[in-house]
């Protein structure tokens, strides 16, 4: 597996601080992060985190698919749709890879909430609709 890039790196230190027993640890990162994350390139770096099963251990990936779940609604929209299509795809590569279960759940509320934003960004009015949205999703 190839070393993660410098985002990434940062993003994996500032999560792995979210799970020491710390408090002030957890504070100054959460101070880093909020900035960060207000940011759409935030989200690519937590892809990369999750996909790195190697390089980081499994509570910092689980922390970086909650972070991700929380925020990817407002990042999302501001991709365009072959960013968005590679994203989705990646998501779903990393719940065909992925051998631990809480990373697993943490990756499928992911995929949820892409899924039902990507429905009501386009309207759709029932399931077909969506799936029409991400078809890879269903197969």
């Amino acid at each position: 597996m190839a070393a993660l890039s410098a985002d990434a790196n940062q993003m994996a230190s500032y999560l792995t601080a979210l799970t020491q027993p710390d408090t002030n640890i957890i504070r100054q990162a959460e101070v880093a992060l909020k900035p960060i994350l207000k940011q759409p390139g935030c989200v690519p770096a937590m892809v990369e985190v999750i996909k790195a099963q190697s390089a980081q251990n499994e509570a910092t990936r689980h922390v970086a698919a909650i972070v991700l779940r929380k925020r990817i609604t407002g990042h999302l929209s501001k991709f365009d749709v072959p960013t968005r299509n590679a994203l989705k795809a990646e998501l779903l590569a990393i719940l065909q890879t992925e051998n631990s279960r809480p990373v697993r759940n943490g990756v499928v509320a992911l995929v949820a909430t892409v899924c039902k934003a990507e429905a009501e960004g386009d309207g759709a009015q029932d399931s077909a609709q969506a799936a029409a949205g991400w078809p890879e999703l269903f197969q």
